[in-house]
C-alpha cells in the first residue's frame, strides 16, 4: 500500500511540473514555430501554386467575393485564396471568427472567416499570413442580408457556418510569416463596406462628449456594446463596438483626441457599419478634445413677431433642387442633394417640403449642406429659429443643424469655415415615427452675436440597408 502511495504521489508531481511548465505564468506567446504536416503542405501549396501545371489556382479576395449569389454557395473548384490576419481574439473582443485582408500594406479587399475554434490568436494571430483551399468551403453571409460576405464550412439556410475543426485541419493553413501590417489611413467618413475586415487608422477622433465617463462596456449589457465616435477634422462619425467578453470592457474611454488602429465591421443585424478594437491599447491619445463650438441658448416660450427669414418651400418645383430665397444648396459628397419634395400615404410632405437621402444612391459617402442666408444677430433682439423634421427610415443617416460665424458664402469656403452646433434644436431621431413631423423647439438665439449662416447637413453612407431620408419644412427666423 505505502508503494502505491509513493507511485501516486510521484505521477502527481510529474503532472504539476508539466501544467507549469506549459502555462509558465500565463505566458501566452503566439508559437513561432510550424508542425512538419502543416509546414509541409503550406510548401506543398505554394509550390503548386508556382507550377503551371499545378491542381490549384489562387483567387484574390476580391474576386472571391464577386462569387457570392446572395445564399450560401459551395466551392467546387481547387482554388486557394492567402491573405493576412488581421482580428484578434486575445482580448476577447472577436469570437470564433478572423478577418483577413489580401495585403499587409495599402489592402484593397478582405474577408471574414468563421471557424469553431477558440482563442484563434495562439495559431492565426495577428498579421499572420494565411492560405486557404476553398474547394468543399462555402462563401457566403453570416447572417442573411448582413452583407458580411464570409468562408463557411457549412450552410447555415442560405447563410454560412462555422468550419469545423476537421476543415481547419484540411483547409486552412498558416505560414510561417508574420507579416507588419500597416493600417489604411481613413477619415471616418471615408469607411464603406469596401473596407470591411480591414485593420484601419482613424487620426485625430474622439468619443462624443455625453458619454465621457463611461466604460468601453456597459455593464448592464449581455452582448456588445456600441460607443460613438466623431471625428475631429471632417465631421465623420462610426460607432466604437465592444464586447461583453472583452478584457478591457471595464476601461475608462479616453477623455482626448485621439488615433484609433481597428478592424471595419458590422452590427451583429448588419444594419451599420462599426469599428472593433483587438485591443484597447490600439487607441492612442494625442491630444486635448476637439468639441465644435456651440450656439446654445436654450428655448424661448414664443417667437418675435419680425420675420428674419422664413420658407415653407411652396413655390419650390417639386424633385428639383432647392433654390432662390437666399439658400445656398451644395452637394459635397455624392450624387444625392436636398431637393423639394411632394409625397402623400404614410409618410405626407407639408405641401412641398425640402428633402434629402442617400437610399439606393449607389454612392459611397452623402453629404449635402442647406444653408441660410445670413443673418444679423447684433441688428436684432430677442431672435429664435424654429423649423419641423420628418424621416423615412433614416438609420444610420444624420441630420445636424450648424452655424457659422465665418463662411465667406460660396462653396468653396464651406469646408475652411469654422461649424458649430445648435444643440437645443430638436431634429427627428431614427427612434421616431416616420409617418409624423416633428417641431425643433423655438431655439434661442438671443446669447449670440454677430453675422452667422445656418446650415441643415446631412450626412450618409449610400449604404442600402441603412441610409435614409430627412425631410425639413416651415423653417422661420424671427426677432421682436
Amino acid at each position: 500500500m505505502k508503494t502505491n502511495k509513493i507511485i501516486i504521489l510521484a505521477f502527481a508531481f510529474i503532472i504539476g511540473v508539466s501544467l507549469n511548465s506549459c502555462v509558465e505564468d500565463g505566458d501566452y506567446t503566439v508559437p513561432s514555430d510550424l508542425g512538419l504536416v502543416e509546414n509541409t503542405e503550406v510548401e506543398n501549396i505554394i509550390a503548386d501554386l508556382n507550377n503551371p501545371n499545378g491542381s490549384l489556382d489562387l483567387i484574390s479576395i476580391a474576386n472571391l467575393k464577386t462569387l457570392f449569389t446572395g445564399e450560401a454557395t459551395e466551392i467546387t473548384s481547387d482554388l486557394v485564396v492567402k491573405g493576412y490576419v488581421t482580428s484578434s481574439d486575445r482580448t476577447g473582443n472577436f469570437f470564433k471568427e478572423i478577418f483577413i485582408q489580401d495585403a499587409a500594406e495599402n489592402p484593397t479587399a478582405a474577408i471574414k472567416v468563421v471557424l469553431n475554434l477558440n482563442d484563434t490568436y495562439n495559431k492565426y494571430n495577428f498579421g499572420r499570413e494565411v492560405y486557404i483551399k476553398l474547394n468543399g468551403l462555402l462563401i457566403g453571409e453570416t447572417r442573411t442580408g448582413d452583407g458580411v460576405i464570409t468562408i463557411g464550412g457549412v450552410a447555415n439556410g442560405d447563410a454560412v457556418d462555422d468550419l469545423s475543426v476537421k476543415q481547419i485541419e484540411e483547409n486552412l493553413f498558416r505560414s510561417s510569416v508574420t507579416a507588419t501590417l500597416v493600417p489604411k489611413t481613413m477619415n471616418l467618413s471615408e469607411i464603406s463596406s469596401a473596407h470591411l475586415g480591414m485593420f484601419i487608422q482613424v487620426e485625430n477622433a474622439q468619443f462624443d462628449k455625453e458619454i465621457m465617463d463611461l466604460t468601453f462596456g456597459d455593464p448592464d449589457e449581455q452582448f456588445d456594446t456600441q460607443r460613438f465616435l466623431e471625428s475631429c477634422t471632417d465631421g465623420g462619425s462610426i460607432s466604437l463596438e465592444t464586447s461583453s467578453f472583452a478584457t478591457f470592457k471595464f476601461a475608462p474611454l479616453p477623455a482626448g483626441s485621439f488615433t484609433i488602429n481597428s478592424v471595419v465591421s458590422k452590427t451583429f443585424d448588419g444594419s451599420s457599419l462599426i469599428l472593433v478594437l483587438n485591443d484597447k491599447n490600439d487607441i492612442i491619445v494625442t491630444g486635448e478634445r476637439c468639441d465644435p463650438p456651440e450656439l446654445d441658448c436654450g428655448t424661448a416660450t414664443e417667437e418675435g413677431t419680425t420675420i428674419l427669414f422664413e420658407d415653407a418651400f411652396e413655390t419650390q418645383s417639386t424633385n428639383s433642387p432647392i433654390s432662390g430665397n437666399g439658400w445656398t444648396n451644395y452637394q459635397e459628397a455624392g450624387t444625392e442633394t436636398w431637393e423639394a419634395y411632394r409625397a402623400t400615404g404614410s409618410n405626407a410632405s407639408q405641401g412641398v417640403s425640402a428633402a434629402v437621402g442617400s437610399f439606393r444612391s449607389g454612392d459611397d459617402r452623402t453629404v449635402a449642406w442647406l444653408i441660410t442666408p445670413e443673418i444679423d444677430l447684433d441688428a436684432n433682439s430677442n431672435v429664435t429659429l424654429s423649423f419641423e423634421t420628418s424621416n423615412s427610415f433614416a438609420d444610420s443617416s444624420t441630420l445636424d443643424l450648424l452655424f457659422s460665424e465665418n463662411w465667406d458664402g460660396t462653396t468653396e469656403g464651406i469646408a475652411t469655415a469654422t461649424w458649430g452646433v445648435v444643440p437645443a434644436a430638436y431634429i427627428t431621431q431614427d427612434t421616431d415615427s416616420f409617418s409624423s413631423w416633428f417641431e425643433s423647439g423655438i431655439v434661442d438665439l438671443s446669447c449670440g452675436s454677430g453675422k452667422i449662416h445656418f446650415a441643415f447637413k446631412y450626412t450618409g453612407s449610400g449604404e442600402t440597408a441603412f441610409d435614409g431620408t430627412y425631410e425639413l419644412d416651415n423653417i422661420k427666423i424671427a426677432a421682436d
